[in-house]
């Protein structure tokens, strides 16, 4: 069996945590892990020493290590353009969330990758939960009836400290709450019940200083599966409320949530 060739993109928290999952396959031998890279080299120097994975400090001669798969973690500012520069050496992607910061870049790699026959994609690990699942497959069997509503309400905390560290809340880095705190919760929620056919909302800082919006409330409708709303915020205090996601039916009513 031929092995999967994977390398990382991005040497922090994030792919430590890809990292020791797919540790499993390697041992088992359907997975090679073949390079690190990061813009730090004293974290290259760190991952490589920790993982024992040959690890660089730029992205030069990619065509030299044939690589299957690369898994980007940089910062989020950065996922789009460098999920491009892999793609264009003929590297299949899987990038964290999200897949980028403006849509024409996004909407640019998916074009592109299809074109070149690569797979490139963004991880949404929250749909594999065991009460997503459950609710998904509650929904197609029909178990709902006809939906009538849904929400997403996510109430957390972020202190302003959160936002000083130069990149955090930033448009050309970061986003805000939609694109950070609240982007699981919103795709399980449109992968429950299909991409939004109207959408409209309102945006802006309650509490925070920072480029992007702190808190977000809208409102849209599905195609089939009726209206929906969104109320997302990092205003709350002192600490986290919630995150839960509801859907109403004709036959029956589920909440998914928790702190």
């Amino acid at each position: 069996m031929k092995k999967l060739r994977i390398a990382f993109c991005g040497l922090g928290n994030a792919a430590s945590f890809y990292y020791e999952i797919l540790k499993h396959y390697s041992d088992q031998g359907s997975v090679d892990f073949i390079a690190g890279f990061d813009a730090i080299e004293s974290k290259a120097a760190e991952w490589q020493k920790k993982t024992g994975i040959s690890s660089y400090g730029n992205l030069k001669n990619l065509e030299n290590y044939k690589i299957d798969l690369v898994i980007v973690t940089t910062p989020s500012g950065s996922h789009a353009a460098d999920s491009r520069l892999f793609l264009e050496n003929k590297i299949n992607v899987l990038c964290e969330k999200p897949i980028g910061l403006r849509v024409d870049e996004v909407q640019s790699n998916i074009t592109y990758a299809i074109q070149k026959g690569l797979q490139y994609g963004g991880v949404f690990q929250n749909r594999f939960n065991e009460p997503i699942k459950f609710l998904k497959n509650k929904i197609e069997s029909g178990a709902f009836g006809k939906i009538i509503s849904s929400s997403v309400k996510l109430q957390w905390s972020r202190p302003q400290a959160y936002y000083e560290d130069g990149w955090h809340g930033t448009w050309l880095q970061d986003g805000g709450v939609i694109n950070q705190q609240a982007i699981h919760h919103l795709d399980a929620l449109f992968f429950l019940l299909g991409q939004p056919h109207h959408i409209v909302g309102f945006s802006g800082n309650i509490i925070n200083n920072l480029e992007a919006e702190d808190t977000f409330v809208g409102a849209g409708t599905f195609a089939d599966n009726g209206f929906f709303t969104l109320e997302a915020t990092t205003a709350i205090r002192p600490k986290d409320l919630q995150a839960s996601i509801e859907v109403i039916g004709t036959n029956a009513q589920a909440g998914i949530g928790g702190g």
